[in-house]
């Protein structure tokens, strides 16, 4: 006697058919099941689920609100499948439209919404060691109850692995260049949802499919994730402004070290961005609690990414210094107040800070220069002991 009944198709895709269906050893509850309808499909099922356990242990441990539940596997009509909650709602694609053609952006809060829900969802699957590999709208689907937005099809990308659909890596339009290369990790993750939110806010792929034949087009497609900048996001719809935009363009950085390294940073930007925040100052304080931690090492680290993608933040540089002097790197903190100062000329205090290093390094002509530089931008509270200092330096000269 079969466990299932259909009661509908739900749709199909590179794995296999999603039907749903009632669970009669559960009582009759409806749930959905993902049916292989490829060899190649069922022999990696069959392996993947019945014979990796760790893999399953990985599903298993990501039981989380933003993420649909794996519930286990089974058999269909003599097909393995995999069992997952059925949940009531709307696939994202559904609600936006096809994926090559160009639509109405959709409402801002709603697309950030759904993208903070999907990134809470990659935090929890990425801490139980879980890759997606395929992050799109098609996997992802808004409740009907509440909108919260929840990523579906984790088992796939997780189980099929092995077979030749996930050596591909994904969706193409939504792969990173390193997943296009085969090297594919989390931070993939991250670049797909970035596409995501791109296409989300503006009604288009940031690299879009171009006209004619489908193979040459994906080509086109691969060659411009590759090598091709996507056009600013604010470019195409103009509600979208200078913060969200960096936001957007930072999750498709095709140098893995310049995006987002973590699922948990991208919302904390995008939390930022709703709050009315600059991501980026957020991002200098935490570099300023983790120095008052005495985490200098993690401070560093921090605020050298910031300053990798927003070069004139005068506070990173005076923040470097200050982890620098305190370890006793005069030449480190030297260095980078030097170039904090050639970015941004005009601030009096990256100017004052040079100058005490310098002088502590008994480079006191250049010292004084930089001084009289500093207190001649204005310096506020710390003018009236610049004035003092300058006249002690250039007596003991």
């Amino acid at each position: 006697m079969e466990r299932f009944k259909e009661i509908r198709e739900l749709g199909r895709g590179g794995f296999g058919k999603t039907l749903l269906v009632e669970d009669l050893a559960e009582n009759n509850n409806r749930v959905v099941i993902k049916v292989p309808l490829s060899e190649e499909a069922e022999a990696a099922l069959l392996d993947d689920v019945i014979h990796l356990a760790h893999l399953q242990a990985s599903v298993d441990n990501m039981e989380h609100p933003n993420i649909v539940r794996y519930l286990g596997h089974s058999t269909f009509e003599n097909h393995p499948v995999m069992i997952l909650e059925y949940v009531k709602g709307k696939e994202l694609r559904k609600m936006i439209g096809p994926m090559f053609q160009k639509r109405a952006p959709m409402d801002l809060d709603l697309a950030l919404r759904i993208t903070m829900d999907a990134c809470t969802g990659l935090i929890a699957a990425h801490k139980a060691h879980v890759f997606h590999s395929d992050i799109k709208p098609d996997n992802i689907l808004v409740r009907d109850a509440d909108g919260v937005a929840i990523l579906i099809d984790f088992g796939i990308s997780q189980f099929m692995r092995t077979t030749a659909a996930a050596a591909a890596g994904g969706t193409v339009p939504y792969m990173s260049p390193e997943a296009l290369a085969g090297k594919a990790a989390f931070r993939a993750d991250i670049w797909s949802l970035s596409v995501t939110l791109y296409e989300l806010v503006t009604g288009r792929l940031p690299f879009p499919l171009p006209p004619g034949n489908v193979s040459q087009a994906i080509e086109a497609v691969k060659q411009a994730i590759l090598h091709n900048d996507p056009t600013p996001p604010k470019e195409v719809n103009p509600k979208i402004d200078e913060r969200l935009n960096s936001i957007i363009l930072r999750g498709l950085e095709k140098k893995v070290i310049n995006r987002f390294q973590k699922a948990q940073e991208m919302k904390a930007a995008l939390e930022a961005y709703v709050r009315g925040e600059d991501y980026i100052d957020v991002e200098i304080s935490k570099g300023r609690e983790l120095i008052k931690e005495r985490k200098e090492a993690e401070a560093e680290a921090v605020l050298t990414e910031v300053l990798q993608r927003f070069p004139a933040k005068a506070e990173a540089y005076l923040l470097l210094g200050e982890i620098y002097t305190r370890e006793l790197k005069s030449v480190q903190s030297e260095e980078i107040l030097r170039k904090g100062v050639a970015t941004c000329p005009a601030h009096a205090v990256l100017h004052f800070n040079l100058a005490m290093v310098l002088n502590s390094r008994k480079k006191q002509k250049e010292a004084i220069g930089v001084l009289e530089k500093a207190i001649q931008l204005g310096l506020g509270r710390l003018a009236p002991y610049a004035k003092k200092l300058l006249p002690t330096w250039t007596d003991g000269r």
